[in-house]
């Protein structure tokens, strides 16, 4: 018994309770930040998508209307004007509602409207449909250009088509309900992401070799269905898979509205440089971090930078 009044109270010294935070104390780990409300795990609200400006160059196919199937194109040098084609066939018609392949290929605007359940689990997905994504290209050089989708698997899906030397460019992308990751790069290759926002369950997705530059984004966190999880919902993370790939970001907002993957989780990448970067923890975060925020990483709990 007297061994075990010693534990008891650590345990007390150490627990969470609604409104606390303190800087660690011995025994206890890192820093614990503890929650000031109870979670709420309604869809967040994300902002009105916004068209590209100007109009697209060079050698273009205009693709319009409502489609309720797959648009699948191979060419070389064209973009793509989807200002004015919205996609239902997301996924009981298409798993992967633009499809494109070739070299040097611009995706100019596009819609993709997920028509399954957004009460819909991962496994869900796996025993009626599948995964798949709002927009997937295979090139050399690919840019997908103010491309809007909603409630969608994946939102955005390069793929290399010149091998670890493809490059990639993500700009003025809205991903909103995004049920795995906003940008799912998971094939050596070098991308850029700027001036996008994105609400998912996991931001950024890299294979080993992998590399990405991010610049003046939000990424805006919601816990997503998950049947296996003992609370009904699968938690949210930046950074897919930590250990693979290289990151830069710059002047970028991520926004954690509860604990992402339990109380004690692996953010911070080992390959990674921030400036200017701030995550906010919201009302129900609760959880410490794995190791010392980085140089170039400020810790916020100013929601407003997360409104819409």
């Amino acid at each position: 018994m007297r061994r075990l009044i010693p534990v008891l109270l650590l345990l007390a010294l150490c627990s969470c309770e609604l409104g606390e935070q303190h800087p660690g104390l011995p025994g206890c780990g890192l820093p614990r930040i503890c929650p000031t409300t109870v979670p709420n795990f309604s869809p967040l609200t994300p902002p009105s998508p916004t068209a590209p400006t100007g109009t697209p160059t060079g050698r273009v196919a205009v693709i319009s209307g409502e489609l309720t199937h797959e648009v699948k194109h191979s060419a070389h040098d064209l973009t793509y004007d989807l200002r004015k084609a919205t996609s239902v066939a997301y996924p009981m018609s298409a798993l992967f509602p633009f499809s494109f392949s070739g070299t040097d290929i611009t995706l100019f605007g596009g819609k993709v409207l997920g028509q399954e359940p957004r009460t819909w689990t991962w496994d869900d997905f796996g025993a009626n449909v599948g995964h798949g994504t709002g927009y997937y290209v295979r090139a050399d050089h690919m840019v997908f250009d103010h491309v809007y989708a909603d409630n969608t698997f994946d939102c955005i899906q390069p793929r290399p088509g010149a091998g670890p030397s493809s490059t990639y460019i993500v700009v003025g992308a809205l991903c909103s309900y995004t049920r795995d990751d906003g940008v799912e790069a998971d094939e050596p290759m070098i991308g850029v992401i700027e001036d996008s926002t994105f609400f998912p369950h996991m931001g950024v997705s890299l294979g080993e070799g992998g590399s990405v530059r991010i610049v003046d984004s939000r990424f805006i966190f919601q816990a997503m269905p998950d049947s296996r999880a003992p609370d009904g919902f699968g938690h949210s993370r930046m950074f897919k898979f930590p250990t693979l790939g290289t990151y830069r970001l710059a002047n970028v907002v991520v926004c954690y509205e509860e604990t992402p993957l339990g109380s004690v989780w692996e953010e911070w990448p080992t390959h990674a440089t921030y400036r200017s970067v701030t995550f906010v923890l919201g009302p129900t975060f609760s959880g410490r971090f794995d190791r010392p925020t980085p140089p170039g990483v400020t810790l916020s709990r100013d929601w407003s930078l997360c409104s819409a």
